[in-house]
C-alpha cells in the first residue's frame, strides 16, 4: 500500500513538472510531446486570419467599372466567405457581382443581395461544398457610377471546410473609383428646313456653318480638355474643340468647304 502511495506521489510530481515545462515552452510559441521516447514538436500559432481587400478602379466614359475583391489567408484556407460592400446610392446607378477566379477554381457559387432594411449595402456570400478557396480574386464587382466615388468593405465572415470560424479582417485602402474625363455627347443645331434627318446627321453646303456643342461627363481639369477632331473626307473644316477648366461643355463650328 505504501509503495502505491509512493508511486502515485512520484507520478504527480512528474506530471507537475511536465505541466510546468510545457507551460513554459508554450509561452514561447512551441512545445514538445514525448510519446514513449518519440518526440513530436508542436508550434503554437494564432488563429488563422482571412484578409479581405478591394482594388481601385477607373470608370469609362459611361461609368462602367469593375472592382476586384481578393482574400488571402495567413494559414488555414476558408471554404465559405461573406462580405458587405458599402457604396453611396446617389453615386452608383447599378451594382452586381460574380465569381472571381479563385471562387470559380474552388467550384463556389456567389449570391449577392441587399440585406433587408438597408441602403447602400450589397452583401455577397461565396459558398458551396467543402473545397478550400485559394488566395486571390474571389469576387468581381461590376458597377455603373455617375461620378467619382468610394467603395468599402464591412463585416467579413470566413469559415473552414470543417465549419470552424476564422478571424476575418479588411485591409486598409482600395475601393477608390475615379472617372476619366471623356466626351459624353455631341449635338448640333439643325436648321428648321432640315428637320426630319436621322439622328446625328446634318446637311451642310459650302461656306455654311453648323453650330455644335460638346459635353463632357464631368468638369474639365486644370488647363482645360482639348479634343482632336478626326475627319473622314475633305468636305468640311472643324474649329478647335476645347472645354475650359471647370466647365462641362463648349461650342465649336463645322464649316462646309
Amino acid at each position: 500500500m505504501g509503495r502505491k502511495i509512493s508511486e502515485i506521489t512520484m507520478f504527480k510530481k512528474i506530471l507537475s513538472i511536465l505541466v510546468l515545462v510545457i507551460s513554459a515552452i508554450a509561452q514561447t510559441g512551441s512545445f514538445i510531446v514525448n510519446i514513449g521516447g518519440k518526440i513530436i514538436n508542436i508550434n503554437i500559432l494564432p488563429t488563422s486570419t482571412v484578409t479581405y481587400s478591394i482594388s481601385n478602379g477607373a470608370a469609362d466614359a459611361n461609368g462602367n467599372v469593375v472592382l476586384n475583391i481578393s482574400t488571402s489567408t495567413s494559414r488555414r484556407p476558408a471554404a465559405g466567405e461573406q462580405v458587405d460592400i458599402l457604396y453611396t446610392p446617389a453615386d452608383v446607378t447599378s451594382i452586381s457581382a460574380s465569381n472571381g477566379p479563385t471562387a470559380t477554381a474552388a467550384v463556389k457559387n456567389t449570391q449577392c443581395a441587399a440585406p433587408p432594411n438597408t441602403t447602400g449595402v450589397y452583401r455577397c456570400i461565396v459558398s458551396g461544398g467543402n473545397t478550400s478557396i485559394g488566395n486571390g480574386v474571389v469576387l468581381s464587382v461590376a458597377l455603373v457610377v455617375n461620378k467619382a466615388t468610394q467603395i468599402s468593405l464591412m463585416s467579413p465572415v470566413s469559415s473552414t471546410p470543417q465549419g470552424s470560424a476564422l478571424i476575418s479582417s479588411i485591409a486598409a485602402g482600395g475601393g477608390t473609383i475615379v472617372v476619366a474625363v471623356a466626351v459624353q455627347s455631341v449635338s448640333c443645331t439643325t436648321p428648321a428646313y432640315d428637320s426630319g434627318l436621322p439622328a446625328n446627321t446634318y446637311n451642310l453646303e459650302s461656306g455654311e456653318g453648323l453650330n455644335c456643342i460638346v459635353a463632357l461627363n464631368q468638369a474639365a481639369p486644370a488647363g482645360g480638355f482639348a479634343i482632336t477632331p478626326v475627319l473622314t473626307g475633305m468636305g468640311a473644316t472643324v474649329s478647335s474643340v476645347s472645354v475650359p477648366a471647370g466647365q462641362t461643355s463648349s461650342t465649336f463650328t463645322i464649316t462646309g468647304n
